[in-house]
């Protein structure tokens, strides 16, 4: 029988190498290793001949039996140490059992009928081994509100390869094990994990997977590392370090605009101004001194920088420099001559465009004239001076004035403006007096100021009888340049101009009458008249007016012809219907401290004693005395406050008897004559105490507050010019009225 299983030995070895294939449905076994397994390997037995029966694995033969005629001849043990023969060859059961499964103990087994060369029965062991560990990846760096899918992958360690086990994997988010959430979406075996809606908080979530085979008794992975993704965002809106409009003055130092993003992985910023144009690189834009150029919008421009996905947003910066008003003075016409109009418009530019107009007046050197043509000042968009008929009187400098409540670079809130307007019109006369006055064989000089504008080509004295006057023996004329006193809206100004005189030696009954003076310039010819007269006594005031309040009485007064010389106004006061006329005060006819701009005098008295009093005017010269004028109303000074003291300068009460209670002392000015010839000192004395009656009060602009006459006025002085006889004949009569 030997050398049979031998000669059947090599027989075998020839078909080994030509190996045996399986059926399909082979079973298959999976293990883990260090487990003990039993393989089934059965099949039914040949009962014919001589057949061997072999249970190989890959190139190595695990055990054989042989069989004769249906029988067991000869059964081998099975060859690897753990491997044990459990099956009953007899029944055609093969199946064998390893004690301690290793690595190496994976693959396939089969049983072989030699004589066939058929696989009988096979089995496969798959060792079973824990995946890999899984490693966790997203498709991409999501952008704040788009969708990311996270996959987790694993491999396989059982063997051999071709098991076809499938894994499965669960996620692990912030230490939740496959949580739910309506932005979550897991698919089938859970390797991949869709996050939709991403916000900027997911990039601080932490994702872990693990995967196991899906497999009876199959491994699971270790837990992935920890996976965070990365959440691209931004820009939001850029922020400004300031609040848009932001404001500043012109020539005022601008401060630093800072623009800021929160941006991942991180943000550029830039300038551009509204034409698009970029003037800085980063977020910070420097203007340095506030220029009115520099005056509007900026844009900060910011981009997230991430290599994915790019993204800007941008905001805006309104800058608005305020400044002072630029101010411009309009004229209607160039042709400045009398009688044509014109409208000067005073227009202002400036940030804010709220224009206060403060004024826009006439100046003549320093006067302000109140020139009836301008505008009221205050809020509005211009301010004019519109003239419809020009005259030499609206001539000077018009300045504007303006502000917008901003101080401008010339340190100063007010803006001004100024244009110089000269009208050039006929010639005008500025004369006071139309008569001059002198005395028979003595000499008069007649002064006519005027202005020409433009300058005088010729100029014509032309007396009665139409005979013109030239420099001889008798007439003197002289014209020469100086400076004219005007009257412009009610202001006295200067105006460069010339003063032409006459001079007029020996009067005689033939030089007085009227002279007409004729003044020629380019733009007509102006006429003008006076009359010389011989020297008179004054003429009686007009037009008296007097008003009484708070026991301060205002008299009001037109002045008449003087006669010829400097006339003096004598103030009389009476108390009582019955009392005596008491000189109050002296006022000079050139004193202008009392003279008002309409050419009439004013003059105040204060603290009289109480009573009804009444009123009278005297002028006179050095020739003699207008009749005295006596102011309609009386008027009464009501009880003093006794507690009350006495303003500075206010003169002292004049006294008087009222009602029995009062014991008043009345003083008349004694007025002391130097007498020529027979005559000797003429007075008027009243019972008096003697007190100074006259000292003058405070000066305002227009008039003098006095108590009683002035007392450096000397009554002798005053009328010391008078004749003699005639002074004497005046007083004396006075004093016969005075009489009681």
């Amino acid at each position: 029988m030997e050398w049979y299983f031998s000669a059947f030995w090599i027989y075998m070895q020839i078909y080994i190498e030509s190996g045996w294939s399986c059926p399909a449905s082979s079973p298959r076994l999976f293990g883990r290793e260090n487990d003990p397994i039993k393989l089934t390997l059965t099949t039914s037995v040949n009962t014919h001949g001589l057949v061997n029966y072999q249970l190989w694995k890959d190139d190595k033969n695990f055990m054989t039996t042989a069989f004769y005629n249906g029988e067991v001849v000869q059964q081998e043990p099975c060859a690897p140490a753990d491997c044990t023969f459990t099956g009953n060859a007899a029944n055609g059961d093969f199946s064998i059992t390893l004690s301690n499964v290793q690595k190496a103990s994976a693959g396939t087994y089969k049983l072989i009928a030699v004589i066939t060369n058929d696989a009988k029965a096979c089995t496969t062991l798959y060792v079973l081994g824990s995946p890999n560990r899984p490693t966790v990846s997203s498709n991409k760096n999501p952008f704040v509100g788009e969708s990311v899918i996270v996959t987790c992958r694993s491999s396989s360690t059982t063997t051999p390869l071709n098991h076809g086990l499938s894994l499965s994997y669960e996620w692990t988010i912030d230490d939740q094990t496959n949580p739910t959430s309506a932005r979550y979406t897991y698919s089938t075996s859970r390797h991949q994990l869709a996050i939709s809606n991403v916000q900027k908080t997911d990039s601080t979530i932490v994702l872990k997977c693990s995967a196991a085979e899906v497999v009876t008794n199959g491994y699971t992975s270790p837990e992935s590392l920890g996976f965070t993704f990365n959440v691209l965002y931004g820009p939001d809106r850029p922020l400004l370090n300031i609040a848009s409009p932001f404001t500043v003055w012109e020539g005022e130092e601008v401060q630093r605009f800072e623009c800021t993003s929160d941006c991942w992985p991180g943000c550029n910023q830039k300038w551009m101004n509204a034409a698009n144009v970029t003037i800085q690189h980063n977020g910070t834009l420097a203007l340095g001194i506030g220029t009115r150029d520099k005056t509007g919008l900026y844009i900060c421009v910011s981009e997230n920088n991430g290599t994915e996905y790019k993204k800007q947003n941008e905001t805006s910066l309104m800058l608005i420099v305020e400044y002072a008003p630029d101010v411009v003075i309009s004229q209607s016409t160039t042709i400045l001559t009398e009688n044509n109009p014109l409208n000067l418009r005073c227009k202002a530019t400036g940030v804010p465009a709220v224009y206060n107009y403060t004024g826009f007046v006439q100046l003549v050197g320093d006067v302000v004239i109140s020139n009836s043509h301008a505008e009221s000042p205050g809020v509005r968009d211009t301010i004019s001076v519109n003239i419809t008929s020009l005259q030499l009187q609206d001539t000077g400098i018009y300045t504007c004035n303006v502000h917008n409540g901003i101080i401008g670079v010339n340190k100063q809130l007010i803006q001004t403006a100024s244009k110089r307007i000269t009208v050039r019109a006929s010639p005008k006369f500025f004369v006071k007096e139309t008569n001059f006055a002198g005395e028979p064989s003595g000499n008069i000089i007649v002064t006519i100021p005027f202005v020409s504008v433009p300058e005088y080509t010729t100029y014509t004295v032309i007396r009665k009888g139409g005979k013109p006057v030239s420099t001889n023996g008798k007439y003197t004329l002289q014209n020469k340049k100086d400076f004219v006193n005007a009257l412009f809206y009610g202001k006295q100004v200067t105006l460069t101009g010339n003063v032409l005189k006459m001079i007029i030696t020996d009067l005689s009954e033939e030089e007085f009458g009227i002279y007409n003076i004729q003044i020629t310039n380019s733009i007509d010819t102006s006429n003008f008249s006076i009359h010389v007269t011989a020297a008179t006594k004054p003429s009686p005031p007009t037009e008296l007016n007097l008003t009484s309040k708070d026991n301060t009485v205002t008299f009001e007064w037109k002045k008449g012809y003087n006669g010829g010389r400097e006339q003096t106004f004598v103030l009389q006061a009476s108390l009582y219907p019955e009392g005596s006329w008491v000189n109050i005060t002296n006022i000079r006819e050139t004193d202008s401290k009392y003279m008002k701009y309409t050419g009439r005098y004013q003059v105040n008295l204060t603290n009289l004693v109480q009573g009804i009093y009444s009123a009278r005017l005297v002028a006179l010269n050095g020739i003699g005395a207008a009749e005295p004028v006596v102011f309609k109303t009386t008027f009464e000074v009501m009880e003093l406050n006794k507690e009350a003291t006495p303003q500075t300068g206010v003169g002292r009460v004049i006294g008087g008897t009222v009602g029995g209670i009062v014991a008043a002392l009345v003083l008349v000015i004694v007025i002391v004559f130097a007498i020529r010839r027979k005559y000797t000192c003429v007075c008027v004395v009243k019972q008096a105490k003697l007190e100074d009656l006259h000292e003058d009060t405070q000066r305002d602009h227009i008039m003098d507050t006095h108590g009683a006459a002035d007392p450096g006025y000397n009554a002798a002085q005053t009328y010391e010019t008078l004749s003699m006889t005639k002074e004497t004949e005046f007083y004396d009569e006075l004093s016969q009225r005075d009489q009681t």
